[in-house]
């Protein structure tokens, strides 16, 4: 198994240094040791106990115990379609998880904040499982899920808990996407509207 936390900020309202500029051009910005040993350790502890809540909560659902995924301190847990007693995904991590909060407010979103040279908003958090055999997912962009709720762009931080290589699927992205738009576009990609694949 192997878990990644996402974290998509957005801004409702340049850049000067290599970052900046990469990120400009590019589009994605990779950073390497971006946490102290400190702050991985939070991070592995942090999604091992998520792990371990989520399952938890997933046994109870199995039981027939009616849970409310809107409880305060209660995080939002998706179970793979399957299998009901393995997770998914967890959502609204942030507001169950002091320790997690404090990290991301206090480096993550510092960070993009400074090299956006604007302030950034946290707006969808979550842990996602990656389990052996799982099902991939196709090619997608997420703007098109959001854009009913008004952001003008948003930025996803995509933190790897393990290590993300080819023989365990990693992440792909795509470097080359500015060459399949308009001139006058913005950058979405065009996409399958509605459905189950809508944004794919």
């Amino acid at each position: 198994m192997r878990f990644f936390l996402l974290f998509i900020f957005i801004a409702y309202q340049c850049f000067a240094n290599e970052q900046q500029a990469f990120f400009q051009e590019k589009g994605y910005l990779w950073i390497k040791n971006f946490f102290s040993e400190e702050q991985v350790t939070i991070l592995n502890s942090t999604a091992n106990e998520i792990n371990e809540i989520a399952e938890s909560i997933l046994l109870l659902k199995d039981q027939g115990k009616r849970l409310s995924q809107s409880l305060p301190g209660v995080p939002i847990i998706v179970a793979e379609a399957q299998n009901p007693l393995q997770v998914c995904r967890a959502e609204d991590l942030l507001s169950c998880f002091p320790n997690l909060y404090h990290l991301i407010e206090g480096s993550v979103t510092v960070f993009l904040s400074q090299l956006l040279n604007e302030p950034y908003v946290l707006f969808k958090d979550k842990l996602n499982f990656k389990w052996p055999n799982g099902g991939a997912f196709p090619p997608h962009q997420d703007f098109p899920a959001f854009e009913f709720f008004g952001p003008r762009e948003f930025i996803t931080a995509m933190v790897c808990i393990d290590e993300g290589t080819l023989e365990n699927g990693c992440l792909y992205i795509a470097e080359d996407w500015k060459k399949t738009l308009q001139a006058d576009d913005h950058t979405i990609l065009p996409y399958i509207v509605g459905g189950s694949q809508h944004g794919s």
